[in-house]
């Protein structure tokens, strides 16, 4: 089964959220704006809205945690870069949405999903609270009825981050989403789930249990 074929229940394709609104947003540090209608194929433009290089680099964190809690039913799996890791069901399988995502995960099954992007932190003058919101701010913008929870603060694996639960429509349904912001010593990492909005309640603390399992591998 390919990426085209999977569907959420409305048939909503993951492609079309994880691919084009997701990832234009986080990859290479550009911001823009995408019509969710032809999502798949908008070209991404760097220029339009980079952040401007800060003058002083961020200070490298102290060293994290890199072991990753595994439960039973539990495995772990390394991202592509071979800078994180995450302990995922291992129902669960790789999946292939972008070449952009660092790690793509997820069930056809049990209708869940999570992708993780990764770029650089340091051409940012942002800090971790204004790059969260600049993020949630564009993909705000691809979704009717958008419904954004206030940024909570949360630390994984030692690592400070930010997480927002969001929901939104497109036009084949409507999706619910935690997104949560990470920053590791070199990186901003970009953790995303994507479950239909019906199984949200259901499917939230499970979820945010895995997302804690994210490590930095220390490389």
């Amino acid at each position: 089964m390919t990426t085209a074929d999977r569907r959420l229940p409305g048939s909503l394709p993951p492609a079309l959220l994880l691919t084009a609104l997701l990832l234009t947003a986080c990859g290479g540090g550009a911001a823009v704006e995408t019509d969710r209608r032809n999502a798949s194929s908008a070209p991404a433009s760097a220029a339009a809205s980079r952040p401007q290089h800060s003058s002083s680099p961020s200070p490298r964190p102290t060293v994290r945690p890199t072991r990753v809690p595994v439960g039973p039913g539990m495995k772990v799996v390394t991202a592509t870069d071979g800078h994180s890791r995450i302990a995922i069901p291992v129902t669960w399988s790789r999946m292939k949405i972008s070449d952009d995502d660092v790690l793509d995960v997820g069930s056809d099954q049990y209708v869940e999903y999570l992708d993780v992007a990764s770029e650089d932190k340091r051409p940012y003058a942002w800090d971790l609270g204004a790059y969260a919101k600049n993020m949630i701010n564009f993909l705000s913008k691809a979704f009717d009825r958008v419904r954004v929870s206030k940024p909570r603060r949360v630390t994984i694996g030692g690592m400070p981050g930010v997480q927002y639960d969001f929901q939104g429509e497109v036009d084949e349904g409507r999706v619910a989403m935690l997104f949560t912001f990470v920053e590791g010593a070199e990186h901003y990492h970009r953790i995303s789930t994507t479950t239909p909005a019906s199984r949200a309640a259901a499917n939230s603390r499970r979820l945010r249990a895995i997302v804690a399992t994210f490590r930095e591998t220390g490389r």
